[in-house]
């Protein structure tokens, strides 16, 4: 039975990364679910036996869980807490199997073999996926593979290229230590490929810890493999320099400088400004944080500046102190600490198992060093495996020799056993039923995507039932009630949503335009206000809403002051800015409606100056935009959704049919050839949903009609990538109004 847990951690070790790193919501709900199963079969079968320390557990570990239990009761947001728990949960039976797993030395070499397995599995598909990639996107531009971000990849191959070193030292055959070390090679050229600053830099980090404790700990082999560590560092450094060529060099020569406290640099600007942020939420939450997993949440509330933000503070100690408080991260840096210190005892005391135990201290050493810089233990695919590793070098001590053996327990430790056993049932049902709510809202929303609004609202009901904590389920439900002219219901199930997440501006303002919707209006104007109290600079469309709704009400003096605030927040400058470009395209479109009314307002009251100058401003913004979104697409006339749109419409103008080229594949023209030279033009956008490689695009043509008077038609259309061009899918909802 122990075999067959231990094989399956070691699938969990190499294969987490390719269901989206760990962050597909089945799969981290699915996770606790999988290793309280685990758990309980280890339980069972008698591989945790009596004797094992998690039995007799020590003061700080019991007081490390009263902290974390004190801090998710007064969480802002208890669905995503529980999710934090139970991902907590799963990293410590991780840690916990994997330290009675990895008893005997074959097996901790195993498992480093593993982890570097499944980093040379992660490049691999990275660079297929890098090959496959259209010229000038960012999947074009550095390895990615299945993580979010290249930064990501970076700290899972930290794990991968230290552990092969350790193979490579330890192998005893020529061919098995040739092999490791074109693994660690490989490893190196990925880690290199995914031009990650801070994965190189935490690199450096773990050859300074592997050359150093080779020379210090492996007397009859130290300086062969000091010398190795030094040739990696140059090849890393080689490869860098090959990659990146004379121009991408640059980046790494404005480093010094990025450090600066007033730095332009996108990238360190950005942590600047994220980790200024964090500290104040730790320092208005100091003891027990904001509860675990609510970090995105409450971002809101500190964000200053538009477009700056992200699900996870990208330092995993500061956001460990903003959700969990100062005390519990210390003891989280404490017991890291303390593993790191029990691999460090082990290598003093065994014999050719060295360079592995050294090799997995040197990666877990990077992984803390790129956690400072980067989101990497916020990702279960590298959090998993770092858990396995330590648990493993817990194992290699004096504490793991008798993990092996199992011996009758006590009666105290048969009841922390019951316990282990309830928390790995209770992780085990919660995962299960999350994962299942999870896919009845994929089901739904798909069903409510397609007008199928029965099926949609029987998969939201059910999800709500199995995960009553949820707030998604909620708000479809209102939408569902909605389309069905049934506004009253729609405003208890957003008013339920709002309850389950209070500190969310989005959930704020969703209940506010359905309280809007169903005349309740001193209700909607409450809940409008409190969005953008929660959430100052997050969301252009708090602001146009709320000016919006004080206009339609008769209030026209507070409507131009909301619509003023909302060019001040997000000024004309910010929204033409790439990184809008990149994270909401639609906003400039937004903000040059918002501006189109500042102008009729302030023209109504007698500013004639205001009202020319924004409208002046509102025609620019709205004007087509044809920077790529995120990426750069080189195709002549397709490098944006909105420029595919002129040359589309450019081609009807002279009467001709759209080039094949401009549509999808399977696509045709959906509209009819006009025949003649046809004065049309594209006048204006008036909104944009899009991402990367998809776009909906509602805009305003401007046609020739009768008597050469000029029409304004509304137009919606979809828009996807394919072959490094934006490309014509199909028509697009056009919304009332």
């Amino acid at each position: 039975m122990a075999r067959a847990l231990f094989l399956i951690i070691l699938a969990l070790a190499a294969g987490l990364p390719f269901l989206q790193a760990g962050l597909h919501p089945v799969a981290q709900a699915l996770l606790p679910a999988g290793l309280g199963v685990l758990m309980l079969v280890a339980l069972a079968a008698g591989v945790l036996p009596g004797a094992s320390p998690l039995f007799r557990p020590r003061w700080p570990f019991l007081l490390g869980v009263l902290l974390l239990l004190a801090s998710a009761w007064r969480s802002v947001y208890l669905e995503l807490t529980l999710q934090a728990l139970l991902l907590f949960a799963a990293y410590l039976l991780a840690g916990i199997l994997a330290f009675h797993l990895c008893a005997p030395a074959a097996r901790r070499a195993t498992l480093a073999g593993a982890v570097a397995g499944g980093g040379l599995l992660a490049a691999g598909a990275a660079l297929l996926a890098y090959l496959q990639a259209p010229g000038g996107s960012l999947y074009g531009a550095a390895l990615w593979g299945a993580f979010p971000t290249s930064n990501a990849l970076a700290g899972y191959l930290l794990l991968g290229v230290f552990c092969a070193a350790g193979l490579a030292g330890a192998a005893r055959g020529r061919g098995a230590r040739w092999g490791w070390g074109l693994g660690a090679i490989l490893l190196a050229a990925a880690l290199a490929g995914t031009r990650s600053r801070g994965g190189i830099l935490a690199a450096v980090v773990g050859l300074l810890c592997w050359g150093v404790g080779a020379a210090r700990l492996l007397p009859e082999q130290g300086r062969r493999m000091a010398g190795l560590a030094a040739a990696a560092a140059l090849g890393i450094a080689l490869a860098v320099a090959l990659w990146e060529g004379p121009g991408g060099l640059a980046r790494w020569a404005q480093l010094p400088g990025a450090l600066a406290s007033d730095t332009a640099e996108p990238s360190f600007r950005w942590r600047q400004l994220i980790y200024t942020w964090s500290v104040a939420m730790i320092r208005d939450h100091p003891l027990l944080g904001t509860g675990p997993g609510t970090f995105p949440l409450v971002l809101g509330q500190y964000q200053q500046v538009p477009y700056v933000t992200g699900r996870y503070a990208h330092n995993a100690w500061l956001e460990f102190a903003a959700e969990t408080g100062v005390p519990f991260t210390l003891l989280l840096l404490a017991g890291f600490g303390l593993g790191i210190r029990q691999g460090l005892r082990a290598l003093l005391a065994v014999g050719p198992e060295r360079p592995v135990l050294l090799g997995i201290t040197a990666g877990l050493l990077a992984s803390a060093a790129h956690a400072l810089l980067d989101l990497d233990w916020s990702l279960p695919a590298i959090a998993l495996p770092v858990s396995f590793l330590l648990g493993a070098l817990w194992a290699a001590g004096p504490e793991g020799s008798g993990t092996g053996r199992a011996t009758a327990a006590p009666g105290p430790a048969r009841i922390l056993q019951g316990a282990a056993a309830v928390v790995a049932l209770a992780a085990f049902l919660l995962g299960a039923t999350r994962s299942f709510a999870v896919s009845l809202q994929q089901e739904g929303r798909a069903a409510f995507s397609q007008g199928a609004v029965e099926e949609a609202e029987e998969a939201f009901q059910a999800a709500r039932r199995l995960n009553p904590a949820w707030y998604a389920p909620r708000y479809w439900l209102a939408e569902v009630a909605l389309r069905r002219g049934r506004p009253q219901e729609a405003v208890a199930e957003a008013r339920a949503a709002a309850r389950l997440n209070p500190a969310d501006g989005g959930a704020a303002l969703h209940l506010g335009r359905l309280l809007w919707t169903a005349g309740r209006l001193e209700e909607a104007e409450s809940a409008l206000r409190r969005a953008v109290a929660l959430d100052p600079a997050s969301h252009l469309e708090i602001y146009g809403t709320l000016g919006d709704f004080f206009a339609a009400t008769g209030q026209p003096g507070e409507a131009l002051g909301w619509y003023r605030k909302a060019a001040v927040v997000f000024p004309p400058s910010l929204v033409r800015s790439a990184e809008a470009r990149c994270l909401a395209p639609g906003d400039r479109y937004l903000l040059g409606q918002i501006l189109g009314r500042v102008a009729a307002l302030a023209r109504r009251d007698g500013h004639v100056a205001e009202a020319e100058a924004a409208a002046r401003e509102s025609a620019a913004l709205q004007a087509p935009a044809t920077e790529g979104i995120c990426s750069r697409f080189t195709a002549p006339g397709q490098g944006s959704p909105e420029a595919t749109l002129l040359t589309y419409w450019a081609a009807r103008a002279r009467g001709e049919a759209a080039p094949p080229r401009l549509f999808a594949r399977g696509v045709t023209d959906w509209r009819r050839p006009s025949g003649a030279p046809t004065k049309v033009r594209v006048a204006r956008i008036l909104a944009q949903v899009a991402s990367e490689l998809a776009a909906e695009v509602r805009y305003e043509l401007e046609i020739a009609g009768p008597g050469g008077r000029l029409l304004r038609l509304r137009v919606a259309d979809r828009l996807v990538v394919e072959e490094g061009a934006w490309v014509l899918a199909g028509p697009a909802p056009l919304p009332g109004g």
